[in-house]
This record gives structure tokens, sequence and C-alpha cells, in this order.
């Protein structure tokens, strides 16, 4: 089998766009990995995000969060069984259906989870925002969504986080709040 030689000049922007997003999203998540390791539980971003989506919307079932995290089931299990070990989430059977598992945080994920900032206060995008200011930030947001909006298609939800931030951060000068 023979390869492709390494392309040589510019970087295509859709590379460019790909690496530098990827590369974004990894740099955000060794900070938030830092910050977690500093309380003595060794929990992925993905884990965090997983006990965030439970904290806030009460009574999911396994699947719901699979879809609401973006991720497929056979992803969520992993994720889900860690946060079990640790003793952060549990997950119970439907008293109503036995078909549905619900997931629910223990008291010590609900404890560990209000160690850290909301989201909105995270202090790496706060440095990120105050160096880049307001204006370009909002630049930036509309962008990223505008961008999201053309991928998305009708997956229902990104288009229900699209409409969310919409009333948020693409109208109102609320991206730098703190």
């Amino acid at each position: 089998m023979t390869r492709r030689p390494h392309p040589e000049g510019p970087i295509p922007q859709s590379a460019q766009i790909r690496i530098l997003t990827t590369l974004l999203n990894k740099l955000m998540d060794r900070e938030i990995e830092q910050r977690i390791a500093e309380h003595g539980v060794p929990l992925s971003v993905a884990q965090m995000g997983a006990m965030r989506a439970i904290y806030y919307n009460p009574s999911l079932t396994q699947s719901e969060l699979s879809r609401r995290m973006l991720l497929s089931p056979a992803t969520l299990v992993p994720i889900l069984d860690a946060l079990e070990k640790h003793g952060l989430a549990r997950r119970d059977r439907d008293e109503n259906d036995r078909r549905r598992t619900l997931v629910s945080l223990t008291d010590a994920g609900v404890e560990l989870l209000n160690a850290f900032p909301a989201l909105h206060q995270d202090p790496a995008m706060q440095r990120v925002i105050e160096a880049m200011g307001p204006a370009k930030i909002q630049q930036l947001v509309g962008l990223l969504a505008e961008m999201v909006g053309h991928l998305a298609g009708d997956d229902p939800v990104a288009q229900h986080m699209l409409a969310r931030l919409h009333g948020h951060t693409l109208h109102g000068d609320r991206c730098g709040e703190k």
C-alpha cells in the first residue's frame, strides 16, 4: 500500500479549523482535568460533563443522557461505570418502567460538582475572554454557532443547544459575564 505524500504548502482552511478546534478542546480539557485532579478524584472531562448533565437534568435515563451528551450508549457506559466506582453517581431501575435506567448523582457527586465553578466561570476561559475582549469573543461565538448550524442538520440536541445559545450569547453582551 502506498502512502500519500504529506502535503506541502499552505494548510487548507478546513484543516486549519479542525486542527485549531481540536487543539483548543484538548487544551481546555487539560486545564479542567488538572483542576479535577486537585480534588483527588481521577475524573475525565467527559465524566465531569456527565455529572453536570445529570445534576441539571434530574431523573434522566441512561439513554436520554447518552443523547443529550451526543455519545453512543457504548461510550457512555464506561463513563457511568467510573462515576459509580468513585461513588459519585448511581443507576437505578425506574420503578414504574423496569426497562428504564435512571441516572442520579450521589451526595458525594453533588458535593464534588459544587466544588467546581460553573462553566461560565471557568478561570481559563475567563483569561481568554479578558485577553481577547468581549467584541472578539462575541464574534467568535457567532461564527462557531453558524458553523455548528451548518453541520447540525436536523440533530435535535444540536438545534436545542443552538437555540439556547442564540438567546444568551449571540444577541446579548453576556459572553464575558462573570
